[in-house]
C-alpha cells in the first residue's frame, strides 16, 4: 500500500481527522503525535520525533492499525532505531512508567497517594497544611476500613488491586454508623481519587468506584446546628464569668473565630474604646513528613500569621 506524505505547513499542521499533528522543528526534523484510541474510549497521547516527514507518517499507520488498543494498555514505547512498536500492559514490570508495586497494600498506597499527589493540589501549588492535615485524617478511616480484613481469626493486609465495589460500599457503610454523612462523603471521594491514581500507576485495570453508585441508607437525621436563644443569653454570660471562659465571651460578644482569639496580645485591648483589635491569628497546625514509604507526624507547629483583610475593631459591650 502506497502511504501518502502530507505537506508541512508553518508551526503545527493540521492533518485529516485523526491523525494528529505534524510540525517542523528548528533543527530541520520532523515531530509527529497522535492520540491512539483504547476499546473504552481513553487514548493514549504519543509524541515522536524523527528526520523525515514520511519516517513520522509511517510510525502513524503502524499505531494507527493496533487500534483500538486493550484497555489494559498503559503505554507505547517506540524504538527510535527500527520504529518497532512495544504495547506496555498494567502490571508490566519491563518498560512500565509506574514505579509502584502492583501488589502495594492498601495502606501502603494510602501513604504514598496522599504524599505524591495530594500533597500538591491540582494546579502543582503547595496545600495549606490544615487542608492536608484533614486528608490524612480522613484518610485514617480508609486504612482502618479497607485496609486490613479478617478471615478466619487472622488478619490480612487488603492489596489495593484486591478491592472490590461490593467490599468498598460494605465498609462504607459500616462506617456511616460510626460518624457524620458528611465525613462518609469525604472519604468516599478520597477512595474514588486515589483509584483514578492506582489505575494512571497501572495497579489496577479499572476503578472499581467508576460506573458504580454507593447507596448509603439514608437513616440519619441531619444535626442541627444550635443557637443560642435570646432568652438563654444571660444564662450563657453568667457560666461563662462563673467558669472564667473569657475567650468564649469574646467570641459571643465579637463575632471572632478561635484562632482570631488565640491571636491576641495585650495591645490589641482597646480599653478606652471599649474595643478589641483584631490583627493576627494564632494557628496551631500538624507537620509531616514521608519516611520509609510512610507519612510520619512531627508533631505542631504554633504560629501568628496576618488577617488576610485589614485591621478590625469590633466593639465589646460586655465589661
Amino acid at each position: 500500500m502506497k502511504q501518502t506524505e502530507h505537506k508541512v505547513k508553518s508551526g503545527r499542521d493540521r492533518q485529516k481527522k485523526g491523525w494528529g499533528g505534524l510540525r517542523k522543528l528548528d533543527n530541520g526534523n520532523y515531530e509527529g503525535t497522535l492520540d491512539v484510541k483504547k476499546r473504552n474510549g481513553d487514548s493514549i497521547a504519543k509524541s515522536f520525533t524523527r528526520t523525515t516527514e514520511t519516517e513520522i507518517n509511517h510510525i502513524k499507520y503502524q499505531l494507527k492499525a493496533l487500534e483500538p488498543l486493550e484497555n489494559d494498555i498503559i503505554d507505547i514505547k517506540i524504538n527510535k532505531v527500527t520504529n518497532e512498536i512495544t504495547l506496555i500492559e498494567i502490571g508490566s514490570q519491563k518498560g512500565s512508567k509506574s514505579k509502584v508495586d502492583p501488589d502495594i497494600t492498601v495502606i501502603e498506597y494510602v501513604d504514598y497517594w496522599l504524599w505524591n499527589y495530594r500533597r500538591k493540589g491540582v494546579k502543582g501549588n503547595q496545600i495549606v497544611e490544615s487542608t492536608f492535615a484533614d486528608y490524612v485524617q480522613k484518610c485514617d478511616h480508609i486504612k482502618k476500613r479497607l485496609g486490613v480484613i479478617n478471615k478466619a481469626g487472622k488478619e490480612y493486609q487488603m492489596k489495593v488491586k484486591d478491592l472490590t465495589f461490593d467490599f468498598i460500599e460494605e465498609q462504607l457503610i459500616a462506617l456511616y454508623n460510626d460518624v457524620s454523612e458528611y465525613t462518609v462523603n469525604q472519604v468516599k471521594n478520597h477512595i474514588y481519587n486515589m483509584l483514578v491514581f492506582a489505575k494512571k500507576d497501572g495497579i489496577i485495570k479499572e476503578n472499581p468506584l467508576q460506573d458504580e453508585t454507593v447507596r448509603l441508607p439514608k437513616t440519619k437525621k441531619k444535626n442541627k446546628r444550635k443557637h443560642i436563644d435570646p432568652d438563654d443569653e444571660d444564662k450563657v454570660v453568667k457560666c461563662c464569668v462563673e467558669k472564667w471562659f473569657v475567650d468564649i465571651l469574646t467570641q459571643l460578644y465579637t463575632g471572632s473565630r478561635v484562632s482570631e482569639v488565640r491571636g491576641l496580645r495585650w495591645d490589641d485591648l482597646l480599653v478606652k474604646e471599649c474595643a478589641i483589635r483584631f490583627d493576627e491569628n494564632y494557628l496551631s497546625v500538624k507537620q509531616f513528613e514521608f519516611k520509609d514509604g510512610k507519612i510520619v507526624s512531627l508533631g505542631r507547629q504554633n504560629e501568628y500569621t496576618e488577617l488576610k483583610t485589614e485591621a478590625s475593631y469590633r466593639n465589646s459591650t460586655y465589661s
